[in-house]
């Protein structure tokens, strides 16, 4: 964008670019930049933080709802600490809405019923698409 409004100003201005990399303007530029529109790029870029925020931040936001509401559910079943809990929602999702056996080790204190429940839920909470309302 800046670089669109340095192109359309560049033929006004009589510079002269040095071997060092520096320039001399020659002729008086002062006006050129004093009263800048940047209508066009603040639209651009409010465009771009537009986009963002339906294709990033909606996504996101939905899914910490979601593992939010996983986690309570999950406390209903049994109480973890939360970091054994983040654990277990990161190894279900994995390995696509299945307890994977080679993690059981991991979770010794809990029966096979409570691992079935708890993957049952962090596969309808976080895995399965969020209903539409």
């Amino acid at each position: 964008m800046l670089e669109n409004f340095s192109k359309r100003l560049l033929p006004a201005v009589d510079y002269v670019l040095h071997e060092d990399g520096s320039m001399t303007v020659k002729n008086d530029t002062v006006d050129f930049y004093r009263h800048i529109d940047f209508t066009q790029i603040v639209e651009m870029f409010l465009g771009v933080v537009e986009v963002t925020i339906k294709t990033e931040l909606v996504p996101e936001l939905d899914y910490l709802v979601r593992w939010e509401q996983a986690r309570t559910s999950m406390r209903d079943v049994v109480d973890m600490p939360d970091k054994k809990a983040t654990q277990f929602i990161l190894f279900v999702q994995q390995n696509h809405g299945r307890f994977p056996k080679s993690r059981r080790s991991f979770f010794q204190e809990l029966t096979d019923e409570e691992i079935e429940a708890l993957t049952k839920n962090v596969k309808e909470n976080i895995l399965l698409p969020p209903t539409q309302m």
